[in-house]
């Protein structure tokens, strides 16, 4: 089944981290394929219908089964840092356009690496959760994460669409009616870093702001899109009642 996917996102890795990646993708409606070693989640995906693949995701072979060449992005989660920057440099032969989301324990080697081989993501354990993880494998309006005291937030980058409520309105009404912190707003080819209150929200105008994660879910159903023009998750989000690990737990047969 895998072998028909297509703008899907490929997770290697069935540890903690990986396990509760795929838990939100699921939640969030998002196909995914898993390429992982034998573990005890395995069938808790079978049973969910996910398509899982077992073995070495170093294996090329096993990332041509996965479609990783018609994937969306890749979800690098094993516990081996050399393993997965492996796993990263085979995908993007395969597919030198897919978004790419890699899990290193070497802070210092990941921030290296993101800048020499153009890795759209880096987190560690530590420093990122799992529906930050989620959600910047599924649109590249993440740019980036970090904790604030016990709150998650997110810089992203969205772009303002036709039927944007914020059209025609001030700044300062945005960031009001939604608790985000407009950092940069780009309008008419002009860049304005920490714009006026009063600037106006034009369709088409690039806005990159700071709010949590919930937010910019909500934000990315109503009006606005990633920098690339991918579709909206609002069809996505919700519309699974259940989560994976509901569904697993029916009994089969």
């Amino acid at each position: 089944m895998a072998s028909t996917y297509k703008d899907h996102i490929v997770v290697c890795g069935l540890g903690h981290v990986g396990v509760r990646v795929i838990e939100h993708l699921y939640d969030l409606g998002q196909d995914v394929v898993i390429i992982a070693r034998e573990s005890s989640f395995v069938e808790r995906a079978k049973r969910a219908g996910i398509p899982v693949i077992l073995g070495d995701a170093r294996d090329v072979g096993l990332l041509e089964a996965a479609s990783v060449a018609r994937a969306r992005s890749i979800v690098v989660a094993t516990d081996d840092d050399l393993c997965n920057l492996d796993i990263v440099l085979s995908a993007r032969e395969l597919n030198p356009t897919i978004r790419t989301v890699i899990r290193l324990f070497d802070t210092d080697l990941g921030r290296k690496m993101q800048r020499a081989l153009r890795i759209d993501m880096v987190f560690s354990t530590s420093s990122l959760s799992a529906p930050a993880v989620a959600l910047s494998a599924m649109s590249r309006s993440v740019l980036h994460s970090f904790h604030v005291a016990d709150t998650l937030l997110s810089v992203s980058d969205l772009r303002v669409r036709q039927e944007c409520p914020h059209v025609g309105r001030a700044i300062e009404d945005l960031e009001r009616a939604e608790g985000v912190t407009v950092v940069v707003h780009r309008t008419e080819g002009q860049v304005r870093v920490h714009p006026q209150s009063s600037d106006v929200v034009n369709t088409g105008d690039g806005l990159i702001v700071l709010a949590d994660l919930a937010t910019i879910e909500s934000l990315l159903t109503r009006g606005f899109t990633a920098p690339d023009g991918e579709a909206m998750l609002g069809a996505a989000l919700g519309s699974r009642a259940s989560s994976l690990s509901a569904k697993a737990a029916r009994p089969t047969g």
